[in-house]
């Protein structure tokens, strides 16, 4: 989904400039995780909140109760998304994903495309002969990377799930990561009668007549790094440190983070916790 700060409603090249600036200032952007791989971590640097503001433990088992986080098995329609890589099995990263127009009939969608660069060429002139996109502005990054923005009709089952109150987690024009896996679309549905009645009514092809439901669970908000985690995790892992051998250790890190060994490790350490956690659930 958009990342923070990132959603203003601007055209063409300018909105994809404010997400790259975004990406390359996230401290003037107060994007979730910012900071340099070769910055120096300030002791007194100001951390941002986990989850939002500081709230006692059964407040948050409350809220975590009041939404259900659901996987429905993705439909079969046709997608720019799905197109490029069913075709050139390119890897997408979304930005933006919102409503737009007037009547909020079409949808806006910013993504990053990574792969091979010959296939990244070949799905961008495809993009701009494709007849479902009605606006689109592409800028590479580099050769194996690709910022696309496109405004398309509403999708019928985006619509539905908007006007439902829920948010996508997954989207369900992405392919599964493993190969063998079944795609599905992820969303989270808040806990009441109209948002699941909505759910039940959600169609993701027309042959349907109802929504393959695969697994329904409370939602769990995932702990977010702080940026001074952000930036110890980013350069442990560009130096090497995760490689198998390790071509770096904690004391090579902690000189060019400017902090102690001992920070360092602990930094790591922390972010490493929330990483799992959130991956595999509290224990």
């Amino acid at each position: 989904m958009g990342e923070p700060g990132c959603g203003r409603s601007l055209g063409g090249a300018a909105e994809v400039a404010v997400i790259l600036v975004c990406r390359l200032h996230p401290a003037r952007s107060h994007v979730k995780g910012g900071g340099s791989p070769h910055s120096r971590i300030a002791k007194g640097a100001t951390r941002h909140p986990v989850v939002g503001p500081a709230r006692d433990e059964s407040s948050r088992k409350t809220s975590e109760l009041s939404l259900v986080r659901v996987d429905i098995a993705a439909g079969s329609a046709r997608h720019w998304i799905r197109d490029v890589t069913d075709r050139w099995k390119l890897r997408v990263r979304f930005d933006v994903c919102r409503s737009t127009g007037p009547d909020l009939s079409r949808l806006l969608q910013v993504v990053e495309l990574t792969g091979d660069p010959g296939d990244l060429g070949a799905a961008e002139r495809y993009l701009r002969q494709h007849p479902g996109i009605e606006a689109l502005t592409v800028i590479a990054l580099s050769p194996s990377r690709r910022f696309v923005r496109a405004v398309t009709r509403m999708p019928e089952s985006c619509r539905q799930v908007i006007e439902g109150g829920a948010v996508c987690a997954r989207c369900q024009f992405v392919p599964a990561k493993e190969a063998g896996s079944e795609d599905r679309w992820t969303l989270v549905v808040p806990r009441t009668p109209g948002s699941l009645r909505a759910l039940a009514k959600l169609r993701t092809a027309p042959e349907q007549s109802r929504p393959q439901i695969l697994r329904m669970r409370p939602f769990v908000p995932e702990q977010t790094l702080t940026p001074r985690q952000a930036t110890a995790l980013e350069t442990a892992y560009r130096l090497g440190f995760y490689a198998f051998p390790r071509r770096t250790n904690l004391m090579e890190i902690s000189r060019i983070l400017g902090v102690s060994r001992a920070t360092t490790a602990e930094l790591l350490r922390r972010a490493e916790s929330k990483i799992l956690a959130s991956r595999l659930g509290e224990r």
